[in-house]
């Protein structure tokens, strides 16, 4: 899909605006808190920016909103109206160890003087008066579309979430790309609002004068979909997984369904064909990044995880050598990506974490190669940093922790595939103290939750590479015999 990267000439909230005066009773919004027409949402921002601007809010500021979901869109929708950039504190905490980490990484930059915290003030929008701002914030729907609009945090290649901002035109840009082939579908969005793809649905549903549709619990997302009548769902692909899953144990087939567009992750071939043949339907998965959007999109037909189709149009992908060359088609490398909607770094980091934004290209430290077709392939992330269902993971982080905590000197952590095809993390080490098995995993589930390796190699001595170095290769088909997945 081709998008002009120039035609972008109205804000979110003028959008909301002019829709707001065109098809006032249209509905905006549909989430658990309810449904509300453009004429109420309208009236919300407006009012909301009105508070913050007689609060000192305007250009140049970051805030963080905290809220239900109704309140997250107003309160991104009224901050940009006022020139500002917001970032959404994750609503509900589980006890999956990064989605702590990511709240409380939020809260700590919130309390930085760059980051001023709009925290709390949840206030009664049905009591509050617009007075006399309403007509400056209308006005202020023209503010120029290059000022920071969005905050997005991302876990980056060492497990920190990382603040990338993006201006108003980036994200809307986004949003039309981030559709892909839903664009001629009812689509219903199971990102939440506090991921960059959540805002990217909600910015080009209001651009468009369509209808956001929310998940909720799962009576509520069954319920979306016969009501709205969904044919088209956006989600990542353990979503996809768990929502296959609560569809076979509901009975459901859901036979309206006429597209799948999954990203945030790697979608395994064996998944891939399992929704197709469950749902009846195509199946798309993108690759790209928080730091470059979307890059390149596959369908049903691939024949294997590398396969990610052709790149997009407006993107740039390069493999390179290791000293930064390109090579030839058809040779692997590293990746490097280039879009016009790239961001230039990571707010709030020293110099030495803005080492992925180099020769104006982003590294996602990604090993691939572009095929003589032209269709991008990827292997994988390189042996130090591990993609876990779209959360990366330093190994050397997980190596360093056994050996402060658990005194495992000779320990390697690893990565390897399943017989789902999907990643694994293990850890291989010698055990001179004579540390029982279950210390070991109990100790990496206390100090990693979630992401902690599932499968343990105690070995008498590592294997080591020509190098002297740890033989990664040789401990993934190590893990995959002990496992029966030769």
């Amino acid at each position: 899909m081709a998008i002009s990267f120039r035609r972008i000439e109205e804000s979110v909230f003028s959008s909301l605006a002019s829709w707001a005066r065109r098809q006032p009773n249209a509905k905006c919004l549909s989430l658990p808190e309810g449904d509300f027409a453009y004429e109420q949402v309208h009236q919300d921002v407006v009012k909301l920016a009105s508070r913050l601007a007689s609060r000192g809010v305007g250009q140049g500021q970051y805030l963080a909103v905290e809220g239900d979901r109704y309140f997250q869109i107003i309160g991104a929708l009224a901050i940009g109206a006022l020139g500002a950039a917001s970032a959404t504190l994750p609503g509900d905490l589980d006890s999956k160890l990064i989605v702590q980490r990511h709240f409380d990484y939020v809260l700590a930059e919130s309390a930085a003087p760059v980051l001023a915290k709009i925290r709390h003030i949840q206030v009664d929008l049905q009591g509050l008066e617009s007075g006399n701002k309403g007509s400056e914030i209308v006005e202020l729907a023209k503010t120029d579309l290059g000022l920071p609009y969005r905050v997005s945090f991302t876990s980056g290649s060492t497990g920190k979430p990382k603040a990338l901002v993006g201006s108003q035109r980036d994200v809307l840009i986004r949003g039309k790309l981030a559709g892909g082939n839903t664009k001629n579908h009812v689509t219903l969005s199971f990102f939440p609002l506090q991921s960059s793809l959540g805002l990217y649905r909600v910015s080009d549903a209001i651009s468009s004068g369509g209808t956001y549709l929310s998940i909720g619990n799962l009576d509520f997302t069954f319920n979306q979909i016969e009501k709205w009548g969904v044919t088209a769902l956006t989600l990542s692909p353990v979503s996809l997984r768990r929502f296959i899953e609560d569809c076979q144990s509901r009975g459901k087939r859901l036979q309206q369904i006429e597209l799948i567009h999954t990203t945030g992750a790697p979608l395994e071939v064996s998944l891939e064909r399992k929704a197709a043949e469950f749902f009846q339907c195509d199946v798309q998965t993108v690759y790209g990044s928080v730091e470059v959007g979307r890059v390149a999109i596959s369908s049903t037909a691939r024949v294997s995880l590398e396969d990610q189709g052709p790149v997009l149009k407006g993107m740039t992908v390069e493999i390179v050598d290791d000293h930064g060359n390109p090579v030839r088609r058809g040779e692997p490398g590293f990746v490097r990506l280039k879009s016009p909607t790239m961001a230039d770094g990571y707010l709030f980091t020293e110099d030495q974490d803005q080492s992925s934004f180099r020769d104006g290209f982003f590294y996602p430290g990604d090993k691939g190669l572009i095929a003589l077709d032209g269709r991008l392939e990827v292997f994988g992330r390189t042996d130090e940093v591990a993609n876990l269902g779209g959360v990366k993971i330093n190994l050397s982080e997980v190596e360093e922790y056994c050996r402060k905590v658990l005194d495992l000197i000779e320990c390697c952590a690893f990565t390897w595939n399943d017989h789902n095809e999907e990643l694994q993390l293990g850890l291989a080490y010698t055990n001179p103290n004579g540390l029982d098995a279950e210390s070991v995993s109990s100790t990496l589930m206390m100090g990693f939750a979630s992401l902690a390796p599932s499968t343990y190699l105690e070995l008498e001595r590592l294997p080591l590479t020509s190098n002297g170095k740890p033989d990664r290769q040789e401990l993934r088909r190590m893990a995959q015999a002990q496992t029966g997945n030769v």
